[in-house]
């Protein structure tokens, strides 16, 4: 069906269905586009560029085990969390590697702060530190690329501290290299509304 409009190869599908429904004869398929075959064939054989077969087994074994290679050497990253999962207290429990690990995430941008001044935010980010150190050997504060790699070869995820609002800065720019070397990674400006680094589209102008 390699050159065939989407009605065409519709049209071609919908009669080897009929005839793989009757079930009077075998039929060997060859096609690259696997999405059309889906939902009539009960065996594919996956060949790789030398000719060599790939794989061999149901559709759905054989796409389990492709999806399942390919996320095992991915590195997935959620580029935004929540400061819920921030621990805000000295005792606080700090469940997100666990939420990671179980949705094969390597790293996530998590919120410190959204709207919080210096004094919150310092707080905050140092509860954050003190879980993570509490739990060296299953989670790591990654302050480079190099960290998320290392942290993805060690099966274990990665956090990158980010605020969604500039104001825990309080409009100093030596508070910005503070919590650089604290490991803060991502700042945006601002979270809606006007501060001292930017307009906000969530008030008037």
């Amino acid at each position: 069906t390699a050159n065939l409009d989407p009605q065409g190869i519709e049209e071609v599908y919908a009669a080897l269905g009929e005839l793989v429904a009757a079930g009077d004869q075998a039929i060997l398929l060859v096609e690259h586009n696997l999405d059309a075959v889906v939902g009539i064939t009960d065996r594919v054989v996956v060949l790789d560029h030398d000719g060599r077969t790939y794989a061999d087994g149901t559709v759905d074994a054989v796409l389990r085990a492709r999806a399942e290679e390919l996320h095992a050497r991915a590195i997935v990253i959620n580029a935004l969390c929540s400061s819920n999962s921030t621990p805000k207290k000295a005792d606080a429990e700090f469940g997100l590697p666990e939420i990671m690990n179980d949705g094969g995430v390597t790293a996530v941008n998590l919120t410190i702060s959204v709207k919080d001044d210096f004094k919150t935010t310092i707080a905050t980010f140092t509860h954050l530190l003190n879980a993570i150190d509490r739990r060296a050997d299953d989670v790591r504060l990654a302050r480079t690329a190099a960290d998320i790699r290392a942290a993805k070869a060690a099966g274990v995820p990665a956090i990158v501290a980010g605020f969604q609002n500039s104001d825990p800065f309080d409009g100093n720019l030596a508070y910005v290299s503070l919590f650089a070397r604290l490991g803060l990674r991502i700042s945006q400006l601002t979270y809606q509304r006007r501060n001292l680094a930017a307009d906000g589209t969530g008030e008037e102008a």
